[in-house]
């Protein structure tokens, strides 16, 4: 008969590993049951599972790291998607629901989850809240392991204290398919530009690698008299061809070093102050953020948290660096007595517009109301913004690329037109 390994809690609390042999799974798990354990976990030995060196060098030619972590390419941690943790919550808030207890609503999530990121997440947070740990405390060493956002893990928290954890959790949906929504319109909105980037890329270095050669070519065995566009547009292509290769390995060379110089501090620090400075995507940006900011001080409000950890929790959740050092400055002025659009335009977070709904939310003690309408306002000019420079960029580019192919192609032709009226 097969041999299971078994993930089981005992009387006492704690967490153990049992080994039984058994003819199957649930034979296992009878079996186990009968000797007074929970049953967290039951898996068949193999021959990896066994011996562990095998087990380990099965580990290194996967590229895992032995913990059971789902891993991605070159055994990099993965990290959790929002289109996941938003499905799982919406699953999570209906099996609450439904009144079931939450334990058998884990074990219900992690079945169809096995061998994914999300079911190792459920494992490890079912075996804590099995111990005695609540939802969102079993959920809180997530945060750094596989990038659960802070946010969730404290509307969890807001909910428990509260006695509401469905309500939580329902709010947290709708504060995540907003995010989505508005991701989704801002990608599929610069869809278009970056492709026409990508092939006018492409046109022009085929023309300078392959045509304008046979054409330079041509023309130096004729000894034909170039015009000077063409003789340009000729040596440009020998200088491309000649140091190329060298201009390649620069860009390179300068992108790798790009890369580790924004992986510092002090890099990352230069280059998230420089996206909020930048004309007209600076602009964008900083709605952007003011936007999320609005949207998810308004959720951790409805759920009672204090106003002072909601600042922070919004400042833990918001990844340019800059926009966040303001963040916890508001929040540490506001700790000190400040009232909340004081701190706000100290800071340069909110525009006039969502400067006076806040002071008008903070007077008539409807705060996260004016911040929703703060969040649906600023998505509302954000959408307008986004459309409006993706229209300018779109026929902009449409005749960059016209002037530019054509004008090759012009230099290109101009010796032979010259040819042709010269002879007739």
């Amino acid at each position: 008969m097969p041999n299971f390994r078994c993930r089981v809690g005992t009387a006492e609390g704690a967490i153990a590993e049992r080994f039984v042999t058994a003819a199957s799974v649930a034979a296992a798990r009878e079996q186990l049951g009968a000797d007074g354990f929970e049953v967290f976990d039951v898996a068949q030995r193999s021959a990896a599972t066994m011996f562990p060196t095998l087990r380990k060098l099965a580990s290194i030619q996967i590229g895992g790291s032995g913990d059971g972590e789902p891993r991605g390419l070159f055994g990099r941690k993965k990290k959790l998607v929002p289109a996941s943790l938003l499905l799982l919550n919406q699953e999570l808030a209906a099996l609450v629901n439904a009144g079931l207890p939450l334990l058998r609503c884990m074990d219900i999530l992690r079945t169809r989850r096995a061998g994914t990121l999300v079911g190792a997440v459920l494992d490890r947070a079912r075996r804590r809240v099995a111990a005695g740990a609540s939802l969102s405390d079993s959920l809180r060493p997530e945060i750094d392991k596989v990038g659960l956002p802070e946010l969730f893990v404290t509307s969890l928290q807001v909910g428990e204290a509260s006695g509401d954890l469905v309500m939580a959790l329902r709010r947290y949906v709708a504060h995540l398919e907003s995010s989505l929504a508005l991701r989704r319109r801002v990608r599929d909105a610069m869809t278009y530009p970056i492709v026409l980037g990508a092939v006018a890329v492409i046109v022009v270095t085929i023309l300078l690698t392959f045509v304008i050669p046979q054409f330079a070519s041509f023309y130096g065995q004729s000894g034909a008299s170039l015009p000077l566009s063409t003789r340009a547009l000729v040596g440009f292509a020998d200088l491309v061809g000649a140091y190329g290769i060298f201009v390649l390995v620069a860009a390179l060379a300068g992108f790798v070093f790009y890369r580790r110089w924004a992986s510092t501090e002090a890099g990352r620090d230069s280059i998230d102050a420089s996206k909020l400075r930048t004309p007209m995507l600076g602009a964008l940006r900083r709605r952007y953020f003011g936007l999320e900011t609005a949207r998810t001080l308004s959720t951790l409000l409805r759920g009672g948290a204090p106003l002072v950890t909601a600042l922070q929790v919004t400042a833990q959740g918001t990844s340019n660096r800059a926009f966040k050092r303001r963040l916890l400055e508001t929040a540490e002025e506001v700790s000190h007595g400040s009232a909340l659009h004081t701190a706000l335009e100290h800071n340069g977070l909110f525009d006039p517009l969502g400067l006076e709904l806040v002071e008008v939310g903070e007077a008539t003690g409807a705060l996260e109301d004016m911040l929703e309408h703060v969040a649906a306002t600023y998505d509302e000019v954000l959408d307008r913004q986004v459309t409006a420079a993706v229209g300018l960029v779109q026929p902009v580019m449409l005749v960059f690329m016209g002037v530019l192919v054509a004008g090759i192609l012009l230099s290109l032709y101009m010796p032979l037109f010259q040819t042709v009226q010269a002879v007739g």
